[in-house]
């Protein structure tokens, strides 16, 4: 649920990529990482506020026919990864 200020609380997760230092959840815009290799393998991470891995994934962007991906996270499903396309309308990345 969304409070009337339309803030929301990410709880302190984080993000972070292979071994770039972790960034801040967005909480309502798209975050872009650019400059990952589109052939090399990345390890994808979401961080809780006390520093560890809540979850983790291993990707290729050739898995995915695209170097355009959305991430999304929810507790229950995990980390998700779909290229942006019309069936990820809140990824705003270009």
């Amino acid at each position: 649920m969304i409070p009337p200020t339309g803030d929301v609380d990410s709880g302190g997760l984080r993000v972070k990529i292979d071994k770039q230092p972790s960034v801040p959840w967005p909480q309502r815009q798209s975050l872009k990482i650019a400059g990952l290799d589109a052939n090399e393998r990345h390890l994808l991470a979401v961080v809780g506020a006390d520093g560890k891995p809540v979850q983790s994934l291993w990707f290729r962007f050739s898995g995915f026919g695209s170097d355009n991906l959305c991430m999304f996270f929810d507790g229950y499903q995990g980390i998700g990864l779909a290229p942006q396309s019309k069936h990820t309308p809140w990824c705003k990345c270009k």
